[in-house]
């Protein structure tokens, strides 16, 4: 660069500094003889006025004015102002106006500022949708464009204005507290400016405009930055719905002749919570309330468009973050379009958030409002697409992982997967092979399972039908193909279930999952439970047909009918008795009850049929028929194992039982203890058996017959029995139901033909008179075992025998000699064991005996002969008394000088009216014998004899 060119910018440059200094010097002396002038508007309004007019192009006037100097230039303030004259004329009121001295001088903005305060604004939308503002500084006239007369102004600011919106879509119109507004015409444009507080303590809304005059279209910008959304809430008051929470929002809005035409918005919210105004949610005994939808953050990218043939709105991108997810709720590519026709269109739709939000609705039914908010449906359904128009529409969609949960008694499901396409008839449902959990209440647990098959869906009329049809349901010990039908009248009724479905083979363990809990009482589930402890479940299959009002079907109005076998199956029908095993059974059931029936063993015992029932699982009663052939060792195995064994078991030990032998048992078990009257009897049938009793050296073969028995005891009735080889009949009754005296635990009885020493064998101290009994007669033997004192041991049993002895000869000296025909009632008494024990025998009137058996077999008693009074028996030894017709003197002196009955004879006073004495016969004597260590001393006293024989012994 040459020399020239620089002294020559040097001076370009100080000529422009100085300029620039002379016009601030010019500009501050202008704007201080300005601020001096000031004060004159109070006296010279006029001239202000004049300015004014001439500026504007229209006649001013104003009642007063007043200047003061700002930093922005002069600002004078008018008291009823009036722009214009005749019909054009605006009624502005107090205004302030604003001389922009130094911005004015720029290009693109006004000189002139008009600002109003405090106006009352309508925003206000006709019935053809048009927009309109009422209430501004000027009223439209026709053919007067005000805005002619604000550009001119410059620009108006309107200050802590009330801004009121009315539309005929709400049925209130909304107030807002303040709002500023700037607007400002240039040419041909209107830009509008706004800020709006919804609370007048919380953060404004911007607003921003750009229109044509010519048919008012342009765009719109609306939002802020940090809103809190509980201060606009009560703008939604229409819509029925609260919002709280805060954030970023921008909306920018296309306008087309007065209607907003299209709408775009971004936001980004945290946090952001809805809840609808009334209260709709009311459960049992609590207070309505409104569930609150609440997310940690939305964020949305939306565009909405309205044109002639209706609306759509597509959403890129929507967000909604809920607490305890990992991942955001979406809905990205959401398309609606409305209008004559519809149209819905998502890649993806979280459930969560769109239950949620259609809680919100009250156009939403209010039991599948009340039903989406406590089973809160979740999952996503993919490539959604609904079309239609009213009346007709269709639609697809993919479900995955859908779910909801269950409540009171509606069931719930997880992990439902497929494809569904629907229309306004109904639609279907092709489930994706994989699991699922239900869980209902009515269950024990949740069941994981495997699901395939087709689920669908239609009506007829106002009656709506769900079927499933090659459902498949797999378990880990379960399976089941099921077809059903389920009916909703649409009355609000239960609905009519058609079902038929075929069981794969399972475990018992399985079965016990499907108890109905809440249907089936809880000690029939418990029964249940206890009882099916092993086994295979085959063949299952189950039908029900009918109205579910009329469930269990007990008058007939429906049908229930669930079959299945049972293999290896083993049965704890009752805990007390022992578990029934290898069961083969079918199980049926019929609505209010159950039955089977099988084959099986019990304790070793092979079950042939056994038959079962409960009537109705209301008043659970199990009622079982049993029928089985068994061995007498394991028959008394089985008895052992049994309740018997609580109350009998003495006798039940003791008793042995070998041979073939059938019983038959019933039971009738209460399920529930209020039921009461528990009942256990049966039959037990003996061929050719053998019974025996070491107690009392008792073995019977050949037993025959039949044996009742019952929880209460037993009773063998007249069993046909060989005794000793002989005939015989035995009866055994054991319990008081049976014996049928109160105290009494058991009695046997035997009775038949037989010689009277297989008795004398039983009591070895006896067998001294085998010899003096020969013959048989017809003999009745009696054992009675008392029942046990509660605070003691039980008394003794009782022995009674009794016999007439026909048949039998009694070998022994007058008067108890007899032959063989002559019948001669015998009655014996005695305890068991005999020793230490009264025993009693009576020989017909011939005899009496009362005595004690000692420890050392010997007798110690009285023997009365003949009728009369009780005489009082000896303090020791065995003593006769009393009188006969005859005896047989040498006779007894020979059998006491033998010894015979282990010597306790050692007294005899009797009185007789006949003595055989040495062959010679003395009428009405006396005989008195007593018996020493070594002598025997007889003594005879009568009218034909005296006298006394001491015999050696």
């Amino acid at each position: 660069m040459s020399s020239a060119l620089r002294r020559r910018i040097r001076h370009a440059r100080r000529i422009l500094g100085y300029s620039l200094l002379l016009v601030l010097i010019l500009a501050a002396l202008a704007v201080s003889v300005l601020n001096q002038m000031l004060p004159l508007v109070d006296k010279h309004p006029e001239r202000v006025a004049g300015w004014l007019a001439e500026r504007i192009g229209q006649p001013v006037a104003f009642s007063h004015a007043r200047g003061e100097w700002t930093r922005r230039g002069p600002r004078f303030t008018f008291d009823d102002l009036q722009i214009g004259a005749g019909d054009s004329r605006l009624d502005i009121g107090r205004a302030e106006l604003l001389v922009a001295v130094y911005s004015g001088l720029l290009p693109g903005e006004p000189l002139t500022e008009l600002k109003v305060r405090d106006l009352s604004l309508l925003l206000a939308q006709g019935e053809d949708g048009r927009w309109a503002v009422v209430g501004l500084p000027f009223e439209v006239q026709p053919g007067v464009d005000p805005l002619d007369t604000l550009e001119a102004l410059g620009e108006l600011q309107i200050e802590r204005a009330r801004l009121t919106v009315s539309s005929p879509a709400l049925s209130k119109a909304l107030a807002l507290p303040r709002v500023d507004l700037r607007m400002r015409v240039s040419g041909n444009q209107l830009r509008v400016g706004v800020r709006a507080w919804a609370q007048l303590r919380g953060r404004p809304m911007a607003a921003v405009a750009d229109l044509a005059r010519a048919d008012w279209s342009g765009q719109l910008w609306a939002g802020g930055e940090d809103l809190r959304l509980d201060d606009w809430s009560p703008l939604l008051a229409d819509t029925g719905l609260a919002m709280a929470g805060s954030g970023s929002l921008d909306i920018w809005a296309r306008i087309q002749a007065q209607r907003i035409t299209d709408v775009r918005s971004q936001a980004n919210l945290a946090p952001l919570v809805l809840q609808a105004r009334q209260p709709w949610l009311a459960d049992e005994g609590a207070e309505p309330t409104s569930p609150r939808v609440a997310y940690e953050r939305a964020t949305w990218l939306a565009r909405w468009q309205v044109d002639g043939n209706g609306w759509q709105l597509h959403a890129p991108e929507l967000n909604l973050v809920q607490r305890g997810r990992r991942e955001p709720l979406r809905f990205d590519g959401l398309w609606l379009a409305g209008g004559q026709r519809f149209a819905l269109q998502a890649p993806r739709m979280d459930l969560a958030a769109a239950r949620a939000l259609a809680t919100l609705s009250p156009k939403v039914p209010p039991g599948l409002r009340r039903w989406l908010h406590h089973a809160a449906p979740d999952g996503v359904l993919r490539h959604v697409r609904v079309q239609g128009g009213e009346g007709q529409w269709s639609g697809s969609a993919g479900l995955e992982a859908v779910a909801w949960r269950a409540r009171d008694r509606s069931p719930g499901l997880q992990g439902i997967s497929g494809m569904a396409a629907f229309d306004q008839d109904g639609g279907v449902l092709r489930l994706a092979d994989g699991s699922a959990r239900l869980d209902w209440a009515a269950l024990r647990q949740p069941l994981d399972v495997q699901l395939g098959g087709t689920l669908g869906w239609w009506r007829e009329g106002a009656q709506w039908t769900l079927g499933a049809s090659g459902l498949r349901i797999r378990g880990d010990e379960f399976g089941a193909r099921v077809r059903a039908e389920l009916r909703f009248q649409g009355d609000g009724s239960r609905p009519r279930l058609d079902l038929a479905a075929a069981v794969d083979p399972s475990t018992v363990r399985a079965a016990k999952l499907f108890w109905i809990v809440g249907k089936m009482p809880p000690a029939t589930i418990e029964w249940l439970d206890t009882a099916l402890e092993e086994g295979v479940v085959e063949d299952g299959r189950a039908t029900l047909a009918g109205d579910l009002d009329d469930w269990p079907f007990r008058t007939g109005l429906g049908r229930f009918d669930a079959r299945a076998h049972l293999r290896g199956g083993r049965v704890a029908f009752n805990p007390k008795w022992p578990v029934a095993e290898a069961l083969e059974l079918d199980v049926a059931f019929d609505g209010p009850g159950m039955s089977l029936e099988g084959e099986g063993a019990i304790a070793g015992n092979r079950v042939r049929s056994v038959t079962g029932t409960i009537a109705d699982f209301k008043t659970p009663r199990l009622l079982l028929d049993v029928d089985t052939p068994a061995d007498g060792e394991a028959l008394q195995a089985l008895m052992l194992a049994s309740p018997l064994m609580e109350r009998f078991g003495e006798h039940l030990r003791s008793a042995k039982v070998r041979g073939p032998a059938n019983v038959t048992l019933v039971m009738d078990l209460p399920l529930a203890a209020r039921l009461g009257g528990r009942r256990i009897e049966g039959t037990l049938d003996l061929q050719k058996a053998r019974l025996s009793d070491p107690r009392w050296d008792l073995d019977f073969t050949e037993v025959s017959g039949r044996t009742r028995y019952s929880d209460q005891g037993f009773a063998a009735e007249r069993l046909a029995v060989l005794f000793e080889g002989e005939p015989a009949e035995f009866s055994l009754q054991v319990g008081e139901q049976y014996t049928g005296q109160p105290g009494l635990a058991a009695r046997a009885l035997l009775e038949g033909r037989f010689p009277g020493q297989v008795l004398l064998d039983r009591h070895p101290p006896l067998a001294w008179l085998k010899s003096a009994l020969t013959g048989s007669s017809q003999w009745t033997v009696a054992v009675d075992i008392p029942k046990a004192a509660a605070d003691g041991p039980a008394p003794p049993a009782r022995l009674s025998v009794d016999s007439d002895l026909v048949g039998t000869a009694i070998v022994l000296p007058a008067p108890l000699a007899k032959p063989d025909g002559q019948a001669m009632p015998l009655h014996l008494e005695a305890p068991l064991p005999v020793r230490g024990g009264d025993v009693e025998l009576r020989l017909g009137d011939v005899m009496r005996l009362r005595g004690r058996m000692g420890a050392d077999d010997a007798m110690t008693g009285l023997i009365q002969l003949g009728p009369g009074p009780a005489l009082a028996p000896p303090a020791q030894g065995l003593a006769v008394r009393g009188g006969a017709a005859q005896l047989d003197a040498a006779g007894w002196i020979a059998f006491a000088a033998k010894g015979e009955g282990a010597g306790g004879l050692r007294e005899v006073d009797v009185r007789v009216a006949a003595l055989d004495l040495l062959g010679s016969n003395f009428a009405d004597t006396r005989v008195q014998l007593q018996r020493e260590a070594t002598r025997t001393r007889l003594q005879l006293e009568g009218p034909a004899i005296v006298g006394r024989l001491d015999i050696a012994s």
